[in-house]
């Protein structure tokens, strides 16, 4: 069942105090699921094609892109040295979990259903395509500070992962029944 928005409103900030722990480098192995939307075009910044720039030691970064029913594909990135993970989700039913690793500033990894982010460092965001179901979002991703970021918990079951921008909302999805 889809987890509503409204209800991780209420419970953000205790999410985040109890799942900090438990941020998604890691932690889950990928997942993807829903409908297939069709493709869209989207007015994010496209990647630039200037040499990719060294990533910070350690930093998180979100976007948010535009979808063609008019949801939200919302991505998060965190690296840590060369260990990437990543997380995309459209707040209802759409999720896409990527590990891998960054080399020379540049992204290249595939989640567990063949969706793709490839991405570069530009100095200070994080700029490039994400693929999902075969739809592409281009997006140009800022660095955010705490408690901004990706956070997952799972309890009894239920496993919920969402993303945490830096003015407090959040998007994410809640599955029953994960073993």
């Amino acid at each position: 069942a889809p987890f509503m928005l409204v209800s991780m409103r209420i419970f953000t900030r205790t999410l985040i105090v109890g799942a900090s722990a438990i941020l998604a480098l890691g932690t889950l192995s990928a997942c993807s699921g829903g409908s297939t939307p069709q493709a869209t075009e989207t007015t994010a910044a496209a990647p630039t094609t200037s040499a990719p720039q060294q990533f910070p030691a350690s930093a998180r970064y979100i976007a948010d892109m535009p979808m063609a029913d008019g949801k939200t594909m919302t991505l998060g990135v965190a690296v840590d040295g060369e260990k990437v993970v990543a997380y995309a989700c459209d707040g209802t039913d759409d999720e896409a979990w990527f590990f891998g690793k960054q080399t020379d500033g540049k992204l290249d990894i595939s989640g567990k259903f063949r969706d793709t982010l490839n991405a570069s460092y530009d100095g200070k965001d994080v700029v490039g395509a994400l693929t999902m179901n075969g739809v592409s979002y281009k997006f140009s991703a800022p660095q955010v500070a705490d408690p901004a970021g990706m956070y997952t918990a799972m309890l009894d079951g239920v496993r919920a992962s969402w993303v945490v921008r830096p003015d407090d909302t959040a998007t994410g999805v809640q599955f029953n029944g994960i073993s």
